[in-house]
């Protein structure tokens, strides 16, 4: 039954954030004097963004770097242990015969 209301769900509250939000911003349009700073300011806001995401991206990197280095580690684990295991000879040999012999 969830499989089923998630999207309808969804498809509600999208549509209610929609018409809030349309809503909200034809009822608090600013003055143009207030645009006329916010243009003005648009390129050192640029600038601060563009800084902050640099501060992300390197978070991000060295976060995919340490889960590619902890996926490396386990495959390297897992190769190790299917082709490196050195296989004991069968307790059950009998006069130098190999146990499948019988």
């Amino acid at each position: 039954m969830t499989q089923f209301a998630y999207p309808i769900l969804n498809l509600f509250v999208g549509f209610a954030l929609s018409l809030y939000g349309l809503i909200h911003s034809a009822k608090h349009v600013p003055a143009s004097t207030q645009l006329h700073a916010f243009w003005a300011a648009m390129p050192s806001l640029v600038a601060v963004l563009i800084f902050l995401f640099g501060i992300v991206a390197v978070g991000g990197g060295l976060s995919l770097f340490a889960s590619g280095m902890q996926g490396l580690k386990k495959r390297k684990r897992q190769i190790a242990r299917i082709y490196g295991r050195q296989h004991e000879p069968f307790e059950d040999e009998e006069d130098g015969h190999p146990a499948y012999y019988r």
